[in-house]
């Protein structure tokens, strides 16, 4: 089930750009695996993430990365969240505890993860709004994959101890919960539109003020760059 048209009808459902061709790679990856097996990588990542929002950091990291509503909704993209700050090593460091792996193998194996699932998008589908990260601590619940959306009666959530819950899928909860699931492939097009186009205006305002930077230091009057 996808984080998109979906989610509607439920209660809970690097640096660089990424292109699409970086989508369709993972994606043909991604696709040779079965429901049962995106479930498992959805169930154990979904764990990871509710240690790892007990930081404030990656609280506030997700909660502004959701804030953009690239798509109008409000949700993200993994390939855009794990850019953000202490969110990938957040993540590989609650990965490792317990287990007798390096910080490295565990950054590995959590990137594995969420490259295992196919456009894997993190969302707060209820009362975003009324989030604060500085003072709240949501459950991570994950969407199933392969069921019917509109029949589906509950989802597991973690809390940050790894306490699981099974929360109502088709009544809202009366507080915002982390919800990772897969995007519409749509919905994941658009998403890195939006953030290339971002990324160009950023550059362009970059080299406008560089030019009159120069054209101030010479007395000449430069156009602008549009």
């Amino acid at each position: 089930m996808t984080l998109g048209a979906g989610a509607a009808a439920l209660a809970l459902v690097g640096a660089s750009v990424p292109g699409t061709a970086a989508f369709a790679e993972s994606d043909s990856v991604a696709a040779e695996s079965s429901d049962a097996e995106i479930n498992r990588s959805l169930d154990a990542l979904a764990k990871t993430f509710a240690s790892t929002v007990s930081d404030l950091e990656v609280r506030e990291s997700i909660h502004d990365a959701v804030a953009e509503r690239f798509d109008g909704d409000t949700n993200v993209l993994w390939k855009t969240l794990a850019s953000e700050p202490g969110v990938r090593s957040g993540l590989s460091a609650s990965y490792s505890k317990g287990k007798s792996v390096s910080s490295r193998d565990a950054l590995v194996a959590v990137d594995r993860l969420a490259s295992s699932i196919p456009r894997l998008q993190i969302a707060v589908p209820a009362n975003f709004d009324a989030w604060d990260p500085a003072t709240y601590t949501p459950v991570v619940a994950f969407m199933p994959q392969g069921v019917d959306d509109t029949t589906v009666k509950t989802v597991t959530a973690y809390d940050s101890s790894g306490k699981a819950t099974e929360l109502d899928a088709q009544v809202p909860p009366n507080v915002p919960v982390i919800v990772l699931g897969t995007a519409e492939l749509s919905t994941a097009k658009k998403q890195i539109a939006c953030r290339s186009l971002r990324h160009t205006r950023a550059t362009l305002d970059k080299r406008r003020h560089g030019l009159n930077r120069c054209g101030a230091a010479s007395g000449a009057a430069l156009p602008d760059v549009v």
